[in-house]
């Protein structure tokens, strides 16, 4: 056992499954970054960057049924409410009452067995993925530049790097931490962003908070899925695939 800086409460020892696997998309300890220091504003985190902590049962629910109306059906052998059920001890107490740091470790800690699915935790993505893409989207083909006004043209990889920003960092694309990548978007300088990502050298502005860990770790990720879509062969400065 060890203390975190402020000493206020103790960190168990990483418990099975719940670390990060970009490959697995299975369930991330994003409470704390690699180093053990708290992250105070994130909850429990799934997939590459969907912090439950930040979102209502009545949210994921709505979300997760709407997806299902227009998709037709849950993936096979999965059940919504055993789902959500097993989620509830991590998701927001209510309007602006998010779960995060301390009490959002102290969720996690207090249910050692739970894991999900690679199945669960992309159903979970894509359900919110489903939700946010129109608001992106709208953003996305009255600002761009770069020849492909159409968002749902972009691959699919292409299409969640975006969206998956907007989940750690917001649509706000004039601040400080997110105007270079908004930037590189808009101009279809994907692979000058691809590289910028897995590099770490997006200018993300002076807050040092940006430059965690696990914002580091969120980033070189969402480089390396804006790379799938470039090694397929899609062009590097814009254009349908």
């Amino acid at each position: 056992m060890e203390k975190d800086p402020d000493g206020v409460h103790q960190i168990p020892k990483p418990i099975k499954g719940l670390f990060l696997d970009q490959e697995r998309k299975v369930v991330d300890w994003a409470v704390f970054d690699r180093n053990l220091h708290k992250i105070k504003h994130s909850g429990v985190t799934i997939d590459t960057g969907y912090d439950l902590g930040q979102h209502s049962e009545y949210d994921v629910r709505n979300a997760a049924r709407a997806y299902i109306r227009e998709k037709g059906a849950l993936p096979a052998g999965m059940n919504l409410e055993d789902l959500i059920g097993r989620l509830r001890p991590f998701f927001a107490r209510g309007p602006k009452r998010p779960l995060e740091g301390r009490a959002a470790m102290e969720a996690l800690v207090a249910k050692p067995e739970f894991a999900l699915s690679d199945q669960e935790a992309e159903f979970l993505r894509d359900t919110h993925i489903f939700r946010d893409a129109p608001t992106v989207a709208g953003q996305y083909q009255e600002k761009q530049r770069n020849g492909v006004g159409n968002f749902y043209q972009l691959p699919a990889e292409v299409q969640t790097t975006i969206i998956d920003w907007t989940w750690a960092f917001g649509t706000k694309d004039d601040s400080d931490h997110t105007r270079a990548f908004w930037q590189h978007v808009y101009r279809g300088e994907w692979a000058q962003l691809r590289r910028e990502l897995e590099s770490n050298t997006l200018d993300v502005g002076p807050n040092g908070a940006y430059q965690s860990v696990d914002y580091v770790r969120r980033r070189r990720a969402l480089g390396a899925l804006l790379g799938k879509a470039l090694d397929r062969g899609w062009p590097e400065n814009g254009g349908a695939c």
